[in-house]
């Protein structure tokens, strides 16, 4: 039984091994993609309940991606970043 969808958009492979095994290990289906642009797709393919998306993307950029993710859906968004600009942080919030 699966408990929902999770789509992982992070281009750092190890990282995305490790998001990826531990979801898999609660029972989550995971998709994982390593750039703005394929996230962009999977997210409209896909439909996923929650999205884990990095910011520093080749691409796109995460802040545009998560814009637009925001404005075509009402989908969970998770930043997953290594920024710690406190304008960074301000700008996820939006």
């Amino acid at each position: 039984m699966s408990y929902g969808t999770v789509l992982v958009i992070e281009d750092e492979l190890i990282i995305q091994n490790v998001v990826r095994t531990y979801l898999e290990n609660a029972n989550f289906t995971v998709r994982c993609v390593d750039n703005g642009l394929d996230g962009l797709e999977a997210a409209r393919q896909l439909q996923p309940d929650l999205i884990i998306l990095d910011l520093n993307l080749p691409g796109m950029d995460g802040m545009e991606l998560a814009a637009r993710l925001s404005a075509a859906s009402d989908v969970y968004i998770l930043l997953l970043t290594a920024r710690t600009e406190e304008a960074d942080r301000v700008a996820g919030l939006r």
